[in-house]
């Protein structure tokens, strides 16, 4: 049971990041002065995919955790890749943070990370 308070708060938490995220992305990519638009163009698709596919992960895993359990270990494999996919995206967004204006790109790492010691924690809590 805790471990599904876990996955139901990280897959919402999640998936309303990605929304943000992709809704972020647009005023990102226009505070970026110097670059071309071709490369303005660019950072934008790369951060509404971002945005999408956090959102898609929170949602599966969501979907996962409702229909078959947190306790099988399908979903223990989904929580354990969702959270090493988020783990990849934070240092990712690490990289990107230097040319990011703005508090949501600074603090984005910081969700990911925390939202994927959520997952590995539930993860560990249902197959231990």
């Amino acid at each position: 049971m805790n471990n599904e308070l876990l996955i139901y708060a990280a897959s919402s938490l999640l998936f309303l990041w990605g929304i943000a995220r992709f809704q972020y992305s647009r005023s990102v990519a226009g505070s970026l002065k110097g670059k071309s638009v071709d490369g303005n163009l660019i950072l934008n698709m790369d951060l509404a995919a971002e945005g999408i596919g956090i959102s898609l992960i929170g949602l599966l895993s969501l979907l996962i955790t409702i229909l078959v359990g947190s306790g099988k270990l399908g979903s223990v494999i989904i929580y354990s890749l969702a959270g090493t996919t988020l783990v990849f995206l934070s240092f990712r967004s690490l990289l990107f943070i230097r040319s990011t204006t703005g508090i949501a790109g600074k603090v984005c790492p910081l969700v990911k990370l925390v939202l994927a010691l959520f997952y590995f924690g539930a993860a560990y809590i249902a197959y231990g």
